[in-house]
């Protein structure tokens, strides 16, 4: 059998490479042993290879001998010089050598190669079959390299920032240890790393061209599956994403001008009857820009419908005013504008409508602008499309739609406005500035600093988004005179309103606790860019069953925890006792909120109260769930300044997984319950 490597390779030496250095690099191959869990028997023949080269090459004649044949480094023999570039030098080796052969070439980088020759291999020898020179133990090594080498061809992809075939090395790495139904602990992590890139899948894929639509389908059903494993944009289940609630709001925000009027309208319409308050208020934008696209009231009528199951919950009467305008009902219109408690944007809406008896001139350009400057440019299909009131409501199918509206009495109107719109209102006199109007603000994807710690091979850590123009860009407004704060303060009004429904009364600050560290105190807000975790080594089973986990032992584990967190994310930031009582992944997370908080100048003083065990539930010989009562007084200190926002002093449930290590219970996981 004939492997990509050469002498020179194994020991890690150039050509030229002196005696004295060719010793000393043979030394040092002896003591670097696998980092992860390899037998015996792929270890030796790793050893074996290492020897073999180091044979050779130490004897003058015999390297000699070695160049002119497989290297042919003579200067004077140009042509054979120019026959050896033009292949790849090859090592001649044993069935036996092939497992310390793939992890030498591993360990070189060659992770394309590795998977090139072990997935053949693995199709040559099934798992159960009797080899008579290839024991079962050694196979199980090939088959770890293999799944070690996709991990790192995906990290690759990662940091190219092409997600899509990040994900294809890593699900192939995952299928080839589900097959062999090998190394758990590996498939937990591969499976993991897949979790945390899913979002950045999902923005690759909505971000490809519209005639590409077997591929953003893709991307919608990967976010359907994520909004599924969440529970909804509000929901608090876990997806092992690592974003908490309020990032993946961004997320869901910054996606939207991937997605088209009709992707959107079904998406958020099927998310709001969860209920949700976003998708609710997402769903109507879809609608309404559906509605004016198409020319068919009928959607934004069902936006009416919609808003009215906001209130009164949300303060959203400009909305639903604009629409009820649009549905050619301008009493209600203006009886929904009496209900807001927007002072300012009301006061400029009357400002627009001159001296008319009312305000629908006012309402009349607030809600052309409103379409022109927040509806229409969060649709990919929309973009620059103009907005004409005057079109639409000179449209005839529209007019035969808004007096039959108004004939079935869906909604009251005054006996001196008529059912239709005046027309005064259609053509004002004068032109007047956008009113205020809601801002859907994107914000680009950034690297997640709760992962990645440790690992070589990591992406920079700058802001970044994702190839193919991910964040949208704002449109400057066109008219002067209102300031952009107080184009915002409107939306503030509805996104306070869903902050309550996000996280219960009198709890807003929580809303920023990372959901997917049910212990993680609240700090400023995560980036949203996740970077790859580093690999758990596979550990074997004990050999000795250690003692039951006790409520006593869970306790005094707990507190342990409590007493290295404070000390960890205190100010002597003291991270190297994480490991000795957490495991992956909760110990790289941990770290990677440690080493931030130190960055930026911040830490955190914790002293608990009470720590109460309240049950335990045995999954086994060596994992446990522990469910535990945690008080604790937590203060977030910010460049020495206490931050009262941020600290909390509440009691609070937890579910613990813990797993067995030898003769010590590692926490693995933790997941908040209230």
């Amino acid at each position: 059998m004939r492997i990509p490597l050469d002498y020179y390779q194994v020991l890690g030496v150039p050509i030229q490479a002196t005696p004295e250095q060719i010793e000393q690099a043979f030394q040092e191959r002896l003591l670097q042993l696998p980092s992860h869990q390899h037998s015996p028997a792929t270890v030796a023949a790793r050893r074996e290879l290492i020897e073999q080269a180091y044979a050779v090459l130490r004897e003058p004649e015999q390297r000699h001998t070695y160049d002119r044949h497989c290297r042919v480094i003579d200067s004077d023999d140009l042509i054979a010089q120019l026959e050896a570039d033009a292949t790849a030098p090859q090592l001649e080796i044993s069935d036996q050598q092939f497992s310390g052969a793939l992890l030498l070439l591993y360990e070189l980088g060659n992770y394309s190669e590795v998977v090139k020759l072990g997935e053949q291999f693995l199709k040559r020898v099934p798992l159960d079959l009797s080899h008579p020179y290839i024991p079962s133990a050694t196979v199980a090594d090939i088959t770890l390299t293999v799944a070690l080498a996709y991990l790192e061809l995906g990290r690759e992809e990662w940091q190219r920032q092409s997600y899509e075939a990040a994900a294809s090395h890593l699900e192939a790495g995952l299928g080839v240890l589900q097959r062999a139904t090998l190394f758990p602990e590996l498939q937990e992590q591969l499976q993991t790393e897949l979790n945390r890139l899913r979002p950045y899948r999902i923005l690759e894929l909505l971000a490809l061209p519209l005639s590409d639509s077997v591929n953003r389908q893709r991307g919608i059903l990967l976010l359907r599956q994520m909004l599924s494993d969440r529970g909804g944009i509000e929901g608090r289940h876990e997806d092992h994403s690592g974003l908490g609630v309020e990032d993946f709001l961004k997320f869901i925000l910054q996606l939207r001008s991937h997605l088209t009027v009709a992707e959107q309208q079904e998406l958020f319409e099927r998310e709001s009857r969860r209920p949700s308050a976003v998708a609710t208020y997402l769903a109507v934008h879809a609608l309404v820009a559906r509605g004016m696209q198409e020319l068919q009231p009928s959607h934004i009528r069902r936006a009416r419908d919609l808003l009215e199951r906001l209130l009164p919950n949300q303060d959203i009467y400009l909305e639903l005013a604009s629409c009820l305008l649009l549905l050619g009902q301008p009493a209600a219109a203006l009886a929904a504008l009496d209900k807001s408690q927007d002072q300012q944007s009301l006061a400029l809406i009357r400002s627009y409508s001159g001296d008319s008896s009312d305000l629908l001139p006012g309402l009349y350009y607030y809600t052309e602008q409103w379409l022109r400057e927040e509806i229409y440019p969060a649709f990919r299909d929309l973009g620059e499309t103009p907005v004409a009131l005057d079109a639409y409501f000179g449209d005839p199918n529209i007019q035969t739609y808004l007096e039959a509206l108004s004939d079935d009495s869906l909604a009251a109107e005054s006996p001196n406005t008529g059912t239709g719109i005046r027309s005064d209102v259609i053509k004002p006199a004068v032109a007047v500035p956008p009113p205020v109007s809601f801002t859907a603000e994107t914000l680009p994807l950034e690297y997640h600093t709760e992962l990645g710690q440790g690992v070589s091979a990591s992406p920079s850590t700058s802001s970044s988004t994702v190839t193919g123009s991910v964040a949208p860009q704002r449109r400057p407004h066109k008219r002067c005179g209102i300031p952009r704060s107080q184009r915002k303060k409107h939306r503030r009004w509805f996104w306070a309103g869903v902050g309550v429904v996000l996280v219960g009364l009198g709890a807003l600050a929580k809303v920023y606790w990372p959901t997917s560290t049910p212990e993680a105190p609240p700090s400023p807000l995560p980036p949203l860019r996740p970077t790859p975790t580093p690999v758990a080594t596979p550990t074997p089973p004990p050999t000795t069953l250690a003692t039951t986990l006790t409520p006593e032992m869970a306790r005094d584990r707990l507190r342990t925890w409590q007493q290295i967190k404070a000390q960890a994310l205190g100010t002597g930031f003291e991270m190297d006792k994480l490991a000795t009582i957490l495991a992956e992944p909760e110990l790289s997370r941990w770290r990677s909120r440690a080493q931030g908080l130190k960055s930026e100048g911040s830490h955190w003083v914790y002293t608990l109260k009470t720590l109460e065990v309240k049950a335990i539930r045995p999954q086994g010989s060596d994992r446990a769930e522990v469910v535990a009562e945690i008080h604790e007084d937590a203060r977030f200190y910010e460049q020495g300044a206490l931050r009262n926002d941020i600290s909390y002093s509440d009691p609070y449930r937890v579910i613990y997984t813990l797993i067995r290590r030898g003769d010590q219970w590692l926490i693995q996981r933790m997941q908040v319950l209230n």
